[in-house]
């Protein structure tokens, strides 16, 4: 093959039929070494660039997963804390009603009164921790963005309640009830501060004698108070817990999940567990 038949091949015109600017134009020799020269250094950075292509591609898939594990991981963990705590609402019902009745027979008037104040306090938390999830909105009706006035005013309340973020049995009850509280805030036309107001007022009311921020319920009775120093641990759990909180390190531990290792669960159990007593 001649060096004018590789020129056309590899896309050269001749002068005549050249429709670019007239000192741009080669000849085919010079156009084929060009060619063999410029070429391999074109189809090496191309190689490079599919390389990195190939590179991001991956990563963004590898975040979109990871945001899909974690969401998932998040939900199951809230299930599980829902769960837990209805399981112990109720179990303290039945201590409270139990208490109740030896009261009674007893002719205790004023532990009966208090009994049965704690019942009334037991009864809120059990509606809280069922709150249902709110659907998602239809997209014909889907609700106006936040405004920074909004969320500046959230921000204030949350950073005021620190169960509004938390995760213990407590924190989940009350975050149920403050959304029922909100909704019903909403539907009297209720916005910012006067909203939030509204929403601590009820939460007040439904979970009196806690201080600001996570408690705990101890006694049948909800407190703002710690254990202290001489909270029990994982080894203390009946053997059934154990056997319980072992089925759930797969669901709970590891990358993209709420807990890094077994002991950080095993821990969380152990304190939400005794919390109740």
């Amino acid at each position: 093959m001649d060096v004018e038949a590789q020129a056309l091949e590899m896309g050269w015109k001749p002068q005549d039929q050249f429709k670019g600017p007239a000192d741009k134009w080669v000849d085919a020799e010079t156009y084929v070494r060009r060619g063999e020269e410029v070429l391999p250094l074109v189809r090496n950075e191309n190689r490079k660039l599919l390389g990195k292509v190939d590179a991001l591609n991956s990563t963004i898939a590898q975040l979109q997963q990871s945001l899909v594990e974690r969401d998932t991981a998040m939900t199951e963990f809230r299930e599980f804390q829902t769960e837990f705590l209805q399981q112990r609402l109720k179990e303290q019902r039945a201590q409270i009603l139990g208490q109740i009745r030896e009261a009674r027979e007893a002719g205790d008037d004023t532990r009966l009164a208090e009994l049965e104040d704690q019942l009334d306090e037991n009864r809120a938390a059990q509606r809280g921790a069922k709150a249902p999830t709110p659907a998602p909105a239809p997209a014909a009706n889907k609700p106006p963005p936040i405004t920074p006035e909004q969320k500046a005013a959230y921000d204030e309340w949350a950073g005021k309640n620190a169960w509004a973020s938390g995760t213990s049995e407590e924190d989940v009850a009350k975050q149920g009830a403050a959304f029922l509280f909100g909704q019903e805030a909403a539907r009297q036309g209720l916005t910012g501060k006067a909203f939030y107001d509204h929403v601590d007022a009820k939460i007040a009311k439904a979970f009196p004698g806690q201080a600001p921020g996570p408690g705990k319920v101890e006694d049948g009775r909800p407190s703002g108070s710690g254990s202290g120093g001489g909270r029990k641990t994982f080894a203390a759990l009946p053997p059934e817990a154990k056997a319980y909180a072992e089925s759930k390190v797969g669901q709970f531990v590891g990358a993209n999940k709420m807990f890094k290792t077994a002991d950080e669960w095993k821990s969380h159990y152990a304190k939400i567990y005794f919390d109740k007593e």
